[in-house]
Order: C-alpha cells, then sequence, then structure tokens
C-alpha cells in the first residue's frame, strides 16, 4: 500500500505541474507516437516487401525515427525531472 501512495502522491504533484513540466510530458507523448508509428511503419514494410529497406513513411524521412522518437522522450523527461514542477520534494 505504501507504493499506492507514493504514486497517489507523484500524480498529486503532477496536477501542480510547472507549464514547462506539462510541456516536456506532451512532448514525451509524441515521441513516444513517433517511436510507435515508426515500428508499426517498418512492420508493415518489412511483412510487405521482406529483404528491402524501409524508405516510406516516416522512414523516408529519417534513417531511424524510431530511435529519435526514442530519445526526444528521454531529453522530454529529462527537462520534466529538472524544471522543477513536481513539487515532491519530501
Amino acid at each position: 500500500t505504501s507504493t499506492v501512495a507514493a504514486v497517489a502522491a507523484r500524480l498529486r504533484a503532477l496536477v501542480r505541474a510547472t507549464p514547462l513540466t506539462a510541456a516536456a510530458i506532451a512532448v514525451a507523448a509524441a515521441g513516444i507516437a513517433v517511436e510507435a508509428a515508426a515500428d508499426w511503419q517498418k512492420s508493415a514494410a518489412k511483412a510487405e516487401r521482406p529483404g528491402r529497406w524501409v524508405d516510406s513513411g516516416l522512414w523516408s524521412h529519417a534513417r531511424h525515427p524510431n530511435y529519435f522518437g526514442e530519445m526526444v522522450v528521454w531529453w522530454a523527461l529529462m527537462v520534466a525531472a529538472v524544471s522543477g514542477g513536481g513539487g515532491g520534494g519530501g
């Protein structure tokens, strides 16, 4: 139950988040969406044309859009962590 209480406290703290924290969380969600879309597009392209390079969708704009989405998530979470909006000082 202490874990549930800790999660509840963190969720309450997010409600009081700064605009920067909220923006960082939104950017992290967008990064997850890019990562998921890139992985889905790659799977679909590989099923359609096995053994060929994926060069459609997000893959036509970047060599590794799934890794780009992953880095966006981690950078956004870092910004959220250091923005001071969590209110979880103890």
